[in-house]
């Protein structure tokens, strides 16, 4: 079945001018994309592009190209990243970074999206369900805290922790198919 190509979401409130809207589409495409073919052959996408490969970051709003159904970026460098994601993770989830274990709950459920494989999204929501298991920091489920001790940094009880369903809205889809 090929594959349906649609304008980015906030091109998908202009249609009313969808000629213009499906022209910028291929020219978005080429521009997202000029970052990463000098990294192609790199295991992950350092933190910056000038960075030595041992830098990593979370990719976390990679999580809209996926519900968008924008292709905006390739799922085979999506794979890759959630590869090193389960390589750097430490005992309660994976560091927003490589500059610090300080991590997000939310946002490590927003790269489970970026793979297909079941087993892999599994590996980093299991982390993130073991820190609200046994986190030291007793207080309402924080959305920030530090992957290796589990103790929490300062938030608490925020509304943010509604992204924590982002796997089932990727399961239920947001593109109408």
């Amino acid at each position: 079945m090929p594959q349906r190509h649609i304008p980015s979401p906030f091109a998908q409130l202009l249609l009313a001018d969808r000629v213009f809207v499906l022209s910028k589409h291929h020219a978005i495409h080429q521009n997202t994309f000029w970052p990463f073919a000098s990294i192609s052959e790199l295991n992950h996408i350092p933190l910056t592009y000038d960075s030595v490969t041992d830098t990593f970051s979370l990719k976390y709003n990679f999580a809209f190209d996926i519900l968008f159904g924008t292709d905006l970026f390739d799922k085979t460098m999506m794979e890759k990243e959630v590869d090193h994601y389960i390589e750097v993770m430490e005992e309660f989830g994976v560091p927003l970074d490589s500059r610090s274990s300080i991590s997000k709950s939310d946002w490590q459920l927003f790269v489970c999206t970026l793979t297909k494989d079941p087993k892999k999204k599994q590996k980093i929501y299991s982390a993130v369900a073991k820190y609200l298991r046994e986190s030291p920091s007793r207080v309402p489920f924080s959305d920030l805290y530090f992957a290796d001790s589990g103790v929490h940094r300062d938030f608490q009880n925020r509304t943010v922790q509604g992204g924590i369903f982002i796997l089932l809205l990727e399961k239920e889809g947001l593109r109408g198919d």
